[in-house]
């Protein structure tokens, strides 16, 4: 995907029904989390990973199909940051990108052209209310990881069904019971 693609994609925030929610992979079976896993928790060296063998298919094939990393060197200096962001993260706690950006460690990169509040992890919501993670699968992996139990993110789509209960709280219509509290319902009641 072209970044020009990358960046249109990030604003297409909506409401769309369908079964589009329906066919996810658990975030534990995702390659990326189980490759940071592996680094992180049992300490295996990136080359035994899933994701070092991803980022290197896509350098013998050209494709870049990791970050873009098209060559060894620019592979290592990707892994190399994710190791630090592991660090900063343990040492630092989970900080918004707008806390990122406003520090003298941050990486300043081309993305910096949006604004900050929409780099942060981005989910979808499916129609029972669960989160499908879209975007910041290493932020969110590491996050999991280390324990932290919440972390800011963007809601890029919803599914219809969950819209219309959140129409129906939102109107008093229906009414969020002591132990239904979600996210993305908090504050919505009359």
């Amino acid at each position: 995907m072209e970044s020009a693609d990358y960046r249109r994609i990030r604003y297409r925030f909506g409401v769309r029904d369908g079964s589009w929610d329906l066919d996810t992979v658990p975030l534990g079976e995702h390659f990326v989390y189980t490759s940071l896993e592996a680094r992180f928790r049992h300490g295996a060296d990136w080359s035994d990973t899933h994701l070092y063998r991803v980022a290197m298919a896509g350098i013998e094939d050209g494709t870049g199909r990791y970050h873009g990393c098209r060559t060894p060197d620019a592979l290592e200096h990707r892994l190399a940051r994710l190791d630090d962001l592991y660090i900063r993260i343990q040492r630092d706690g989970y900080r918004t990108q707008a806390e990122v950006r406003r520090s003298n460690t941050a990486v300043r990169g081309a993305h910096w052209a949006r604004p900050a509040a929409l780099e942060e992890v981005v989910v979808h919501v499916g129609r029972a209310g669960r989160f499908l993670l879209v975007d910041g699968v290493h932020r969110f992996s590491i996050a999991r990881l280390q324990g932290i139990a919440t972390i800011p993110v963007i809601v890029l789509l919803r599914h219809a069904h969950w819209q219309e209960r959140r129409n129906a709280v939102a109107t008093g219509r229906e009414v969020i019971g002591p132990g239904e509290a979600h996210p993305d319902l908090l504050g919505l009641g009359r």
